[in-house]
């Protein structure tokens, strides 16, 4: 046993060891990096050992799947970039997916593995521009852009029908209710529970013979009474069997549902075998339907159903009940689909035809249905189920029958007298009044409810109504009445879909009422609150109108920092609406100046990339550089330099993108390219660009060119603020072989205490190398006795003693 023990335990470490072993020989990932350029990217993806890539492409998200692949420790993502947003590592049974998430989907994803560099090179191309390309200043946009001719614009995917005239949305918009209304279930006459095989009714008892006498009278009252008689009595066998479904019909039939189906169901259980089973379960349909469950109720059906054949009588009745019982559940397509696959015999098909013009008004076939009900209270007067005849008033009210639904509902109401949604009805003969312009009779109403029945579901939406008649025919005044009993409401009233519209219209009051900023501030507040709304799209349309002028009205008045917590808040919804060039100006330019230098860069490009009138981009190219420059995006800032200098070689702005793009190369460590670029010929003239030329030529030993340079600059350098750029001029023409040029201004330079030492230093070199011998002793010899600098005292007590040796 202990032997068998230690195996055991061995085994479990073995096993417990070797997914580790197995990890520890897999491809690790090591290291990423991203080469970018304007319509193409390179994603070079580090690896210790050689990998098969696969890429899929969804959208703006491009996975790459690397088999066999683990993290290394220590390992860093990419930063979110002008065309990356994100990077994800998902680690799955086969590998590593590594995914990454574009601004724009690209057009083109290619990836294979390079042997030589150890590397998975992502190639990622932008450069075919259609409806696909999301915008470059959002994480994620609801739809595909669309640039029209005028410029920056995007297609309006958060629509409403009522932008443009929202005061409509008061007359027309309408909250869904439903009525809580007891369904109806039919239970048809058939056939008595037949009597087993060699049994008739002399056989019987004579309390059941009488029991089934009355039953097929029709007095099931009578027959529940004798039957009752009998459930002691000692009936065996098949004769059990029929007498008990016989007096849970009779129960039934007699209103007493619930000790119907206590029976039926104990039946159920005992016999499963019955030659009564399948009545037996109908039955227990029925009881379960008009019990409260009409799901338990469909679930014996569907029993009854699956064993039924297709001659037995009780077929089409199931049928109906299954319809029924799928119409109190609401699946109105299932319901009609029951529905017309039958027919029952005689009048009892009108009850098949009622359910069936329920279903029709449930699909909103509002024409059919209305036509079915009509003929029926035609044929048998007035509708006196509530269901059938809400449903009836439905189908003429969507049907735009509105004088006949404001009846039909007027009936509704009298025929539910004292149901809770007796309010409801008449608010529902409301909206039908409203419908056909009969405003005086709507207010008559309104005001009824408010009264009769001010706190019911009815009571509630006709007080909101009420507010929507006043804010239709009023002016400010009403709408600043409006706005506050709009948010009473929405604090107040018990159904979440009323708060919701009542919510709303306070935003469209103050929207009306010219409170911009008020009602974002409801409007946000709404979003939040009703996310998964039906009037969430509606706000956000309303939101998309107003929030590019709120914005602006913030940028106007330097309220930059709320300006742009509102940018980022809303960048969706500001997207998917006609954005103006100059407000992306503006926008750009506020997030300049509150150093948000990515978000500013963002901005830009997608001007750049998205105009349509041409020469308009010309002034974006040196805000962009500028930027690119600042927030470090320094091969960016080189390309869109180059790009204008392309486009714009007489630019007014090319001398200042031309000394951010030098700027740039120094810092890529590309100073020989830099110098190249300043010391042109051709280049814009420029003191600046002069001035950056001279220093950068004289770090990189181009002397020549940097005192071309500073030559240039020379007439306007000041000895006492410029000394040191007077210093290099003068250093520039002393290493172009150029002395006597040199001379004047290192003279100069002794006055000045920073560069006096050097300056002495240089003009006694120059004056020995002229035979000015006794100056150039004089010079040294002062600085010997004078200098601030030990080295340059030191070089000049150097140079004393040379020359002494020569003379």
């Amino acid at each position: 046993m202990n032997k068998r023990f230690r195996v055991l335990t061995w085994l479990l470490v073995w096993l417990a060891v070797l997914p580790v072993a197995a990890a520890a020989q897999g491809v690790m990932l090591t290291g990423m990096e991203k080469e970018q350029g304007r319509q193409q990217a390179r994603i070079l993806i580090d690896l210790s050992g050689p990998v098969r890539p696969e890429v899929v492409v969804s959208g703006q998200r491009v996975d790459v799947m690397l088999a066999g692949t683990e993290v290394a420790p220590g390992f860093r993502q990419l930063p979110e970039d002008e065309s990356l947003i994100r990077t994800l590592l998902i680690a799955r049974r086969e590998g590593l997916m590594v995914s990454f998430l574009f601004r724009r989907p690209p057009t083109d994803a290619r990836a294979q593995y390079d042997a030589d560099h150890g590397q998975v090179q992502l190639h990622i191309d932008w450069s075919q521009r259609g409806e696909g390309q999301r915008l470059a200043i959002v994480d994620q946009t609801p739809g595909f852009a669309q640039v029209g001719a005028d410029g920056a614009t995007v297609s309006k995917l958060i629509r409403s029908p009522y932008s443009g005239d929202w005061r409509r949305f008061f007359k027309e918009w309408e909250t869904p209710f439903s009525f809580e209304l007891a369904p109806r279930f039919s239970l048809p006459s058939m056939p008595l529970v037949p009597l087993p095989s060699g049994m008739n009714d002399q056989a019987l008892p004579s309390a059941l013979s009488e029991a089934r006498a009355q039953a097929g009278a029709g007095d099931w009252a009578k027959a529940r009474q004798n039957a009752e008689t009998l459930l002691e009595r000692p009936l065996e066998g098949a004769a059990r069997e029929a007498f008990l479904v016989f007096y849970a019909e009779a129960l039934l039939r007699d209103g007493r549902p619930k000790a119907a189906g206590a029976t039926l169901r104990r039946f159920v259980e005992n016999y499963p075998d019955s030659a009564q089973r399948l009545r037996a379960r109908y039955l227990a349909g029925y009881c379960h339907a008009v019990n409260g469950d009409p799901y338990l109720g469909l679930y014996e059906v569907e029993q009854a159903l699956s064993q039924i054949e297709t001659d037995d009588f009780l077929l089409p009745r199931l049928l109906l009940l299954r319809g029924e019982l799928l119409l109190a559940q609401g699946k109105y397509d299932q319901a009609h689909e029951t529905l017309s696959s039958f027919n029952l015999s005689g009048t009892t098909d009108d009850l098949r035809r009622l359910g069936y013009a329920c279903s029709l008004s449930g699909l909103e076939r509002n024409k059919e249905a209305a036509e079915i009900f009509a003929e029926m209270e035609e044929q048998y007067g007035p509708l006196r189920d509530p269901n059938a005849l809400e449903h009836f008033a439905r189908a003429l009210y969507r049907g735009g029958a509105y004088l006949k639904a404001e009846e039909a509902y007027a009936r509704l109401a009298q025929l539910i007298s004292g149901h809770p949604d007796e309010g409801l009805a008449y608010f529902a003969q409301v909206q039908a009044a409203l419908r056909r312009d009969d405003i005086e009779g709507a207010r008559r109403l309104l005001d009824r409810i408010l009264v009769a029945f001010p706190e019911s579901r009815g009571g509630q939406r006709a007080a909101v109504r009420q507010i929507d008649l006043a804010v239709l025919d009023g002016g400010e005044k009403v709408l600043a009445w409006a706005v506050m009993d709009y948010g009473h409401h929405a604090e107040n009233l018990s159904e979440r879909a009323l708060r919701e519209e009542a919510r709303f219209k306070q935003a469209l009051a103050l929207y009306l009422n010219r409170d911009h900023r008020r009602c974002v501030t409801v409007l946000e507040d709404f979003v939040r609150n009703h996310f998964s709304g039906d009037l969430r799209p509606h706000a956000e349309a309303l939101l998309g109108e107003i929030l590019p002028g709120v914005i602006e009205d913030m940028i106007a008045d330097e309220d930059y920092l709320q300006a742009l917590v509102m940018v980022e808040r809303h960048r969706r919804i500001l997207l998917d609406r006609r954005i103006s060039w100059d407000f992306l100006e503006r926008l750009a330019g506020a997030y300049g100046d509150m150093a948000l230098l990515q978000r500013a860069s963002r901005v830009y490009l997608f001007m750049l990339d998205n105009n349509r009138v041409p020469g308009r981009e010309r002034g974006l190219y040196l805000p962009l550089v500028r930027i690119l420059f600042l927030s470090g995006q320094h091969g960016l800032a080189v390309e869109y330099a180059r790009q204008y200098a392309r486009e714009y070689p007489e630019g007014e702005d090319r001398a200042s993108v031309l000394l951010f793009e030098a700027r740039a190369l120094m810092e890529l460590n590309r100073r020989e390219q830099a110098a190249d670029l300043l010391s042109a010929t051709g280049r814009p003239a420029s003191p600046e660009l002069d001035l950056w030329a001279g220093r950068l030529c004289f770090e990189v030993n181009r002397s020549e060119d940097a005192a071309s340079a500073l030559m240039r600059l020379a007439p306007e350098l000041d000895l006492e603020d410029d000394a040191g750029d007077l210093l290099l001029l003068a250093e520039s023409l002393l290493r172009s072989n150029r002395p006597g040029e040199a001379l004047p201004y290192f003279q100069q330079l002794v006055a000045v205490e920073e560069t006096a030492d050097q300056a002495l230093y240089r003009s006694g070199q120059i004056m020995q190398q002229q035979g000015r011998k006794e100056q150039a002793l004089n010079l040294f010899q002062r600085l010997v006795d004078e200098a601030n600098s030990e080295q340059w005292q030191k070089m000049a007590r150097e140079m004393l003693e040379l020359m002494s040796l020569s003379l």
